[in-house]
């Protein structure tokens, strides 16, 4: 697997500017991040419920600790987990979003892995809510979501170009603030 680059190493090549949605999601943190969801699902769609581990029983698990104690797995053999989740389309949906937060720092409960089909349907039949914290209380804030990907932020099918970013909304996945 490619080498991912740190949200430190972004932010150096951003400087002051706004790092776009879409490459943060190709950080390294997110990855991780990503990892120990689609792990903690069983690297199973949450809505249509398909199991994609099952084609590989030999699947084996390593238990690692973070700074604050808690501990999450990593797939070890026979395959790299993102490969895996590659390989069936899994990905993590944020169940809303939060202004300034960044992709991985939301709790467990607010991600949840789907399969592609799955998330770009979830995206088609709902409107992703965000927020605002203010004075430590959430704030709904009403977006625009895109038309042309429906809140989802990029295309897998054209992620040889840029990514597969949205070109409408650069990966932002809603438009304006209406």
């Amino acid at each position: 697997m490619i080498s991912m680059k740190t949200y430190k190493e972004i932010q150096e090549e951003y400087s002051s500017n706004k790092i776009p949605y879409h490459v943060l999601l190709n950080t390294q943190e997110w990855s991780e991040r990503r990892a120990e969801i689609i792990i903690r699902d069983s690297c199973t769609c949450q809505m249509c419920n398909q199991n994609k581990a099952f084609k590989y029983p030999n699947l084996i698990l390593e238990t690692r600790y973070r700074e604050n104690g808690s501990s999450y797995s990593v797939e070890m053999s026979p395959r790299n987990i993102m490969e895996l989740a590659e390989d069936y389309r899994l990905q993590v949906h944020h169940k809303y979003y939060i202004e300034g937060y960044l992709p991985w720092e939301y709790e467990d409960n607010l991600l949840i892995t789907y399969c592609f089909d799955c998330h770009k349907k979830w995206h088609e039949e709902n409107n992703i809510e965000y927020f605002a914290l203010i004075e430590g209380i959430l704030k709904n804030k009403q977006y625009t979501v895109c038309g042309r990907c429906n809140g989802v932020g990029w295309f897998p099918e054209y992620s040889y170009c840029d990514g597969g970013v949205c070109y409408e909304c650069y990966g932002k996945k809603f438009k304006e603030l209406i």
